[in-house]
């Protein structure tokens, strides 16, 4: 989906926080904010931040948009902050821990975050079928090559992968295995509420705790590698 202007396909900060306040409501459950918007902090809540950092060499044409052969930085590094907060005064001690293991659940690599998730699934073309402890899945009438990217999240009979990397258009490979043998299984494509830009890279980093006064907060903290989609560009 191509940005509205250079101006909107720019808003990194937004985009990104946009879409994980979406995902994070819908994961944990509890309310979620770019930032703190009231003056009487309401708890349990979730607060998120992200930064962009230096962008990746080499820069590469666009390959999209008005301009397809414009050169541009299209590769970043970038830190994801969520911070849960929970007050004991309201007796959020002892939901903390569970609030803060369902966001690292929500942030794994191999979930339905930026990967995928946010927005109306589609049919892609054909049937697929992938056997027990594997991570190759075999298609049949299959367009994996047109359809999909790595990163992708898709269903196979109703069973969650991430495309990890596509070798022809009825052959790829999951990011796991499967659990149990899928034969025939029908297949969906979650479309992201990220529009502009695919994330390559997500690494938990630390985790940080503290206590003020009633309040416990964690921080977790991760790194990211994204890069500007081909269809993003205006």
């Amino acid at each position: 989906m191509a940005a509205s202007d250079l101006d909107d396909l720019n808003n990194f900060e937004v985009h990104f926080e946009s879409s994980s306040v979406t995902f994070l409501n819908d994961d944990v459950g509890i309310d979620v904010f770019r930032t703190v918007i009231e003056d009487n902090i309401v708890t349990p809540r979730i607060e998120v931040q992200f930064f962009v950092g230096d962008a990746n060499q080499p820069f590469a044409p666009r390959n999209g948009g008005g301009s397809p052969t414009t050169l541009d930085y299209r590769s970043f590094a970038g830190t994801f902050q969520a911070r849960l907060i929970t007050d004991n005064a309201t007796g959020g001690a002892d939901d903390h821990a569970t609030y803060r293991s369902k966001m690292r659940t929500s942030l794994m690599r191999s979930g339905a975050n930026w990967y995928g998730g946010g927005g109306s699934s589609s049919g892609l073309t054909g049937t697929a079928s992938i056997s027990s402890g594997t991570s190759t899945l075999t298609g049949v009438g299959t367009s994996f090559e047109s359809e999909l990217i790595a990163g992708d999240s898709i269903t196979v009979g109703g069973t969650a992968f991430i495309v990890a990397s596509i070798t022809s258009d009825t052959v790829l490979t999951t990011a796991s295995a499967a659990a149990s043998t899928i034969t025939g299984g029908a297949l969906t494509k979650s479309a992201s509420n990220l529009q502009y830009y695919d994330v390559k890279h997500l690494q938990p980093a630390a985790c940080e705790y503290e206590t003020d006064g009633d309040m416990n907060v964690s921080t977790l903290n991760y790194d990211l590698v994204w890069e500007i989609r081909d269809d993003a560009w205006p």
